[in-house]
């Protein structure tokens, strides 16, 4: 958490990774003003670093894994660096998203080439120095562990002792990158370098955060979404901690010295709200809504050959429908944010995965020049991408221009639930023929959901890019395909949650690939693999999880399933062992063996394999227990005893193994997901013979 006036002011050598017209330079800090810079180092004379890294921190590993490129490049202890956030300027927006923003599985991506060349530079210029100043030739020094060696002599001299040397070369355009087979870090199990202060208590996250001064506040929102406040009455007394109740653009803002204080009151305050297009309804009734919409006639978002003759002249014609609910995000921290605003000043401390949208919300709502704003991320307690959203930002800042004195926005469990913007709900209609050799002849798909582009970009689609991805890239052979999309309106708001659209379109298609595999009378592995001849990656994982899950279908009482699914351009196999009991409606899973390609590099193994084994626990969550329930439109899920999640005695063994291969890297914090949920509800069908069409699993069991 630094400003760039106080990084001016660093001691010691200050590199920047500039994006130029021409391609990423390194340059001092001094020659930076005109480009955008991406990230920024700054080595001090007891030879300690510090990097500047433009991606949130919330479990899964970026501080440790770009770390651990720039360090090994720049040949410098791991141990010896410290991560800090930036402010979200135009010099350090991602330049591929133009934002200083965490999603996507982007991070390591986006960052690997221009925090290898940062530390090749540095390298290169200490090398340099290091020569000058023992008095021998460059090509006779080498760089290791934060010093410059003379080999022939042994004499060696310190990184930070080379500073005012190194402050006055020319910085190289091109320098040579280390060969893989020399990595010290990268493609190894580097160990989390933020795991100590987690452990001890010395992260920061945004719960902690306290200045001198500061109340706290909390929002009473509609009871249904789509509705305004008409009037609101306090039933009095209430507690002399209270400081002020009034009304803000989304509800009615509680401030007080207690938070306690503050969520007693809300249950005081009586509040009216003008009717919302979804009271009455359940959530069984918005399903039905969506799959009455799956009648129409879509909009075509892609279109290859004649599929309605093709479905008419096939030997056998298959069909099936789906529907996913609406998911919580369930980050074990709360949104919250402390806000401080004078006249001439804007300060928040928050977890958030989106900077550039945070600054761009209170220099809207305040009027104030973005030099005069400053935004402090904390660690995040979970985002799943909830915490890119800024709706929370918007209600901090207006309480705290009300009140005047820095506020603490402290969502309770039932506050985080009820505000939520969730996974959309989702229903889908598929159709496809067979020839009599069992080849897949034509595949018509159409969806059925509310927009999640049109709530987040705030513009209208006559095909949701969202909604549709994946399926439009159908990855199986097909000759014949038609993908639809038929847009439903619903109020309840919407935001990404992790993986996005791929969570329902993983479920919808590889369910329906092992229907369709169980009318052609084929392996459900055989049937992929006949679909995916030229796909040689995806016939790999797949290859590759059957061996390693030893597949069978069946075997002791137990059942397997599997599913495939490429996404953030990771290809992931995986394969699902349960028993179900259901006199005791409770399903069993087993193990879980998931196989994912990643491209070219891995970074860090370790990192890799928890990522998936948390995205494998986030997807059986999902597919098992998890949907948001509404009564007369109004949320009834509001804790976690009525939003079930997976409980640690429900968690299976977990097994992964990491492929790589030629191509582009791929992302790995969300592509472990989509593929568990269809792999588990195949599983399932062949321990019963039940298909699951309909999510939570649990309701069919």
């Amino acid at each position: 958490m630094i400003s760039r006036r106080e990084f001016l002011k660093l001691s010691g050598l200050t590199l920047v990774i500039a994006l130029t017209p021409s391609g990423y330079r390194i340059l001092h800090s001094k020659d930076a003003e005109s480009f955008k810079v991406n990230a920024w180092i700054n080595i001090k004379e007891n030879n300690t670093a510090t990097i500047y890294i433009n991606k949130s921190e919330m479990g899964q590993g970026v501080y440790t894994g770009l770390t651990s490129i720039l360090a090994d490049e720049m040949e410098f202890p791991i141990d010896r660096i410290t991560v800090k956030f930036p402010q979200p300027r135009k010099p350090y927006l991602d330049p591929k998203m133009n934002s200083m923003l965490t999603g996507g599985s982007t991070s390591i991506r986006n960052m690997f080439m221009p925090m290898r060349k940062a530390g090749a530079v540095a390298r290169e210029l200490f090398l340099e120095a290091g020569a000058r100043a023992l008095k021998v030739k460059k090509e006779e020094c080498i760089a290791k562990d934060g010093r410059v060696i003379h080999k022939p002599t042994n004499q060696n001299v310190t990184y930070g002792e080379l500073i005012e040397i190194t402050k006055k070369l020319i910085i190289p355009v091109t320098v040579k990158l280390k060969n893989p087979e020399d990595w010290k870090y990268i493609g190894k199990s580097v160990k989390k370098l933020d795991t100590e202060e987690k452990v001890n208590g010395k992260a920061l996250y945004g719960t902690d955060i306290y200045i001198e001064g500061m109340v706290y506040a909390s929002v009473i929102k509609p009871v249904r979404w789509g509705s305004k406040l008409k009037y609101y009455s306090v039933n009095k007394p209430v507690s002399t901690k209270i400081i002020d109740i009034f009304p803000i653009t989304s509800g009615v803002a509680v401030c007080g010295k207690e938070i306690q204080a503050v969520w007693d009151t809300k249950r005081k305050i009586h509040t009216k709200w003008s009717k919302s297009k979804i009271q009455g309804m359940t959530h069984e009734d918005m399903i039905r809504v969506c799959k009455k919409a799956l009648r129409k006639k879509g909009a075509v978002a892609k279109k290859r050959g004649n599929v309605e003759k093709a479905l008419k002249t096939g030997h056998k014609k298959i069909e099936a429908e789906y529907s996913l609910p609406y998911l919580y995000h369930a980050t074990a921290e709360p949104l919250n944010c402390v806000v401080n605003i004078t006249e001439k000043k804007a300060q928040i401390w928050i977890p958030t995965q989106a900077q550039t949208n945070t600054l761009k919300t209170v220099k809207r709502l305040t009027g104030l020049p973005e030099e005069n704003i400053e935004i402090y991320t904390t660690f995040l307690g979970g985002g799943f991408g909830r915490k890119s959203a800024v709706d929370f930002v918007t209600d901090a800042v207006e309480i705290a221009q009300k009140i005047k004195r820095p506020i603490k926005l402290f969502y309770s469990r039932e506050d985080d639930i009820s505000s939520a913007h969730f996974r959309p709900i989702h229903t889908a209609k598929i159709e496809a023929s067979l020839d009599k050799e069992g080849n897949i002849t034509a595949w018509k798909h159409r969806i059925a959901s509310p927009s999640l582009s049109e709530f987040t970009k705030k513009r209208s689609y006559k095909v949701d890019p969202q909604v549709v991805h994946g399926v439009k890239d159908l990855p199986y052979e097909v000759p014949n395909l038609l993908v639809e999309y038929v847009k439903v309106d619903l109020p309840v708001p919407l935001w990404y949650w992790r993986s996005v659209a791929s969570s329902h379109n993983a479920f919808t298609i590889e369910s329906f690939i092992d229907e369709i595999a169980y009318h052609a009378k084929k392996d459900p592995v055989e049937f992929r693999l006949q679909h995916l001849f030229s796909n040689i990656r995806a016939s790999r994982v797949i290859e590759t999880v059957a061996e390693k899950a030893n597949w069978k279908k069946s075997k002791n009482g137990q059942a397997m399933g599997i599913a495939y699914y490429k996404s953030f351009r990771s290809h992931v196999a995986q394969v699902v062992e349960v028993s179900v009991d259901e006199e005791k409606k409770d399903i069993e899973v087993h193990k879980v063996v998931t196989v994912i390609d990643l491209g070219p590099i891995t970074v860090n193994p370790e990192l890799v394999k928890m990522q998936i084994e948390s995205a494998v626990i986030m997807g059986l969550s999902s597919a098992i227990y998890e949907e948001v329930q509404f009564e007369d439109g109004k949320i009834s899920s509001t804790n976690f005893d009525t939003y079930r999640l997976l409980r640690i005695d429900k968690t299976p063994k977990i097994e992964v193994y990491i492929l790589n291969s030629q191509g582009r890297m791929g992302g790995v914090g969300e592509p472990g997901l989509p593929p568990v949920i269809p792999a588990l509800t195949n599983a399932v069908f062949w321990a019963t013979g039940k298909r699951i069409r309909d999510l939570p699993l649990i309701k069919h069991i």
